[in-house]
């Protein structure tokens, strides 16, 4: 998990933002940049956007909370050349056809939903996705990793550990509409879960002996709680905060640190 892909956001203003997730297209438009999803509560519902068509002509939309089935194909019907997400719920971001789209976070946003209020013709630049290989990544916990403590049984401690799971390049069945050559994004517990049983296995090749509980101790007791820089982790939310146990339980897996533990239960 050591890559990212960085997409540059460039406003009238000339400044630069640049995201932690990916422009699913190789195409660039330079257009007015506009907010028509929902008033001040940005009600994102499918009527909602049908009721702005007007406005989105020749424009990138910046919505934000939860994108509502087929807004994308709403917003390209009404003539919009791009999207921009922020703060959504939904964790799969599909394929590009010919509208780019961009997933940011809360604070990226509000951003660039000030930039759009302080300027009389606010314009914005999507440049294409790059790939860097070998740059450690800051560590956040997503808004949909499972969370302590359990409500029905409290006195058990949960979370155990954290891994990655978001952005994660995953086989896809080759029919599944959202994949390319039988591949594509995805993120959620579904893509932590796999790098956690691969880390198992491994350990288990390397130390036959261990039992399940050891193998355990060894993940959560050797995980870190802070991210590859030594930054503190934080969480995503519409604010961001400090993440503690109930957020990463022990901290992220270290499989090498994992690796070299001596003792176990």
């Amino acid at each position: 998990m050591d890559r990212s892909f960085p997409s540059p956001i460039t406003l009238g203003n000339n400044q630069t933002i640049m995201v932690t997730c990916f422009l699913l297209c190789e195409m660039i438009y330079s257009s007015y940049f506009e907010s028509p999803c929902g008033g001040s509560n940005y009600d994102n519902t499918s009527d909602s956007l049908r009721s702005d068509n007007s406005t989105m002509r020749g424009k990138v939309v910046l919505c934000f909370g939860y994108l509502p089935h087929g807004a994308s194909e709403i917003i390209k019907a009404a003539g919009g050349v791009g999207l921009i997400i922020a703060n959504s719920p939904t964790n799969y971001i599909s394929p590009c056809d010919d509208l780019p789209r961009v997933k940011v976070d809360y604070d990226v946003g509000a951003q660039l939903l000030s930039y759009i209020r302080s300027s009389r013709k606010p314009v914005v630049k999507l440049s294409p996705s790059k790939t860097l290989v070998g740059m450690p990544l800051s560590a956040k916990i997503a808004h949909f990793s499972s969370r302590g403590p359990i409500s029905l049984s409290p006195e058990i401690l949960k979370p155990d550990v954290t891994a990655p799971g978001v952005n994660v390049l995953a086989a896809m069945i080759p029919k599944n509409e959202d994949a390319y050559d039988g591949f594509a994004f995805d993120s959620g517990t579904s893509m932590a879960c796999p790098h956690v049983a691969g880390i198992v296995a491994l350990l288990k090749s390397l130390h036959p002996s261990w039992s399940p509980a050891a193998i355990r101790s060894a993940l959560t007791t050797t995980a870190s709680t802070t991210d590859t820089s030594g930054e503190p982790i934080f969480t995503i939310e519409e604010a961001q905060k400090l993440a503690g146990p109930f957020d990463f339980g022990g901290g992220i897996v270290n499989p090498n640190r994992a690796s070299e533990t001596r003792s176990h239960l």
